[in-house]
């Protein structure tokens, strides 16, 4: 699990080092959702895709996830997307099981609502739902995914 999480922070620290200014295609923050949560970063690959990774260092639940966004639909003020992702989650580090989610969010770009300087912060709320092995039958589980991420672009 140690080496899972200095890869991780290496990504995360390659993707802050390789930031643009200009286009905000990059993005570092935090994402609240179980299991899928923890410290992200993001790459805006178009205007239309968007590649994350993250790491999940607190509590019981400890991961590394990827995660694939499709922004659907682009405004000034927010864009809406649906995502996919895949992980690997140790459970009071003693089971490790492979998850999987999917749902859909939206994005909403602070600067642009709130007037004045606001940095460039984004609220994005989810919705979803995943699948994980964290049963003692070796069965997959299904549950709720809720979660929501605060992100500062650059």
């Amino acid at each position: 699990m140690h080496n899972k999480l200095l890869i991780s922070l290496f990504i995360l620290l390659f993707c802050c080092l390789q930031s643009r200014a200009d286009n905000k295609q990059w993005g570092v923050g935090l994402l609240g959702a179980w299991p899928i949560g923890g410290i992200t970063a993001y790459y805006n690959t178009s205007n239309v895709f968007t590649l994350q990774v993250g790491i999940d260092p607190f509590g019981y639940d400890r991961g590394l996830f990827f995660r694939g966004l499709y922004r659907f639909h682009n405004e000034r003020i927010y864009s809406a997307y649906g995502f996919a992702s895949i992980g690997i989650w140790s459970y009071k580090f003693q089971r490790t099981s492979l998850g999987l989610a999917g749902g859909v969010g939206m994005e909403f770009f602070l600067e642009e609502i709130i007037e004045g300087n606001f940095a460039t912060l984004s609220l994005a709320p989810e919705l979803g739902a995943g699948l994980v092995n964290f049963g003692e039958k070796n069965e997959m589980v299904l549950y709720p995914y809720l979660g929501l991420g605060i992100y500062y672009r650059f």
